[in-house]
């Protein structure tokens, strides 16, 4: 009641006093009435501009959420970028296939080459002495015997293999 301006009791009161009338509960009662109606009013608009804030807000974190999601996501694809990138260097550099450097675990270039590297010393160890390269082998001799036929070609080349 203090709070409103318009509507002071003791005023009232003091005109009952004075002039032996009793002060007007009705009026006062209705005014009071229509005051908090008009501020439970303003309270109900107020809750609802503050649930649709609070719906807002909650958007806002989905989209941070899908946000940081998608930079994480572009990092990764960045990041694979980068290791096909060295992986392929390192191949070009070993001489190895670039499947085969892929499976290594080095994380930097360095740490890749070295393990490449001993892949290939390893590789070179286990290799059977006098084993054809791959790329000789399977293929028949060629030169004088192109006037041949395929046929009398690969029975030559068995005879080759055979030792006759």
């Amino acid at each position: 009641m203090a709070d409103n301006p318009n509507i002071d009791p003791n005023a009232s009161a003091a005109q009952g006093g004075e002039g032996g009338q009793e002060p007007d509960y009705k009026a006062l009662y209705e005014q009071l009435k229509a005051e908090s109606r008009k501020w439970e009013d303003r309270s109900k608009q107020n809750k609802a501009k503050a649930d649709k804030l609070d719906e807002l807000m909650a958007g806002n974190e989905s989209i941070e959420e899908r946000i940081a999601a998608l930079e994480a996501e572009n990092k990764a694809m960045k990041d694979a970028e980068a290791r096909q990138k060295m992986i392929a260097e390192v191949a070009s550099e070993t001489g190895l296939p670039a499947d085969r450097v892929a499976v290594l675990a080095g994380a930097d270039k360095e740490t890749l080459l070295e393990q490449a590297k001993e892949l290939a010393a390893y590789i070179d160890s286990i290799k059977p002495k006098g084993a054809p390269n791959a790329p000789e082998a399977g293929l028949f001799p060629r030169g004088a015997q192109s006037n041949k036929s395929a046929a009398q070609q690969f029975c030559d080349a068995i005879d080759m293999m055979l030792g006759h």
